[in-house]
């Protein structure tokens, strides 16, 4: 029995489709794979390593370009990090840390950073990133539908740091009006 390669993020799952192993038997892929690693297209293992390894170095390479992307922001109120798959690839994990603000001033500071998650994903989803719902058959969007499911996450995630309540409020809530100084 085996299990779903992505976990689902809070907001938005954006994922590396996983490779096909036949969309790399292409004339020009051959030919490099016999003159530049010496490959005998006879010998079947010998194609499936050399396939293999090209599909580790494009993972490898697709991690190291969304990492890039994300290290370009700073955040605070949101953990964002990149989750290697169960099986290959891998997907961005987005979570919202707080539940309560100290100020508005927090609120403000946490809305600035959805501005820049918004940006994230726009730059993830130009190199390749897809919006992904994990299952036992996950289900990938092109481009045109990950633009749209960003534009949801970036909804919710704005409107969920409306909705959550100033600190004061948040200890009143779960104390039951007593405020401890």
């Amino acid at each position: 029995m085996g299990t779903i390669n992505y976990k689902t993020s809070d907001y938005i799952t954006l994922a590396i489709k996983p490779y096909d192993y036949d969309d790399y038997k292409t004339p020009d892929f051959m030919e490099f794979i016999v003159d530049e690693l010496g490959v005998n297209l006879e010998d079947d293992n010998e194609v499936f390593e050399a396939i293999n390894e090209q599909m580790s170095i494009d993972y490898d390479c697709d991690y190291e370009n969304a990492e890039t992307i994300i290290e370009k922001y700073n955040y605070y109120y949101f953990n964002v990090s990149l989750e290697y798959g169960y099986y290959e690839g891998f997907s961005l994990n987005l979570e919202l840390e707080y539940n309560c603000f100290e100020d508005e001033e927090e609120r403000a500071e946490a809305m600035e950073e959805v501005r820049n998650i918004n940006k994230m994903l726009l730059e993830l989803s130009g190199v390749g990133m897809v919006a992904c719902c994990p299952s036992w058959c996950t289900t990938y969007y092109n481009y045109e539908q990950t633009q749209q499911k960003i534009i949801e996450a970036i909804k919710e995630m704005t409107e969920e740091i409306k909705a959550l309540p100033l600190e004061n409020e948040y200890i009143q809530s779960v104390w039951g009006g007593v405020l401890i100084d």
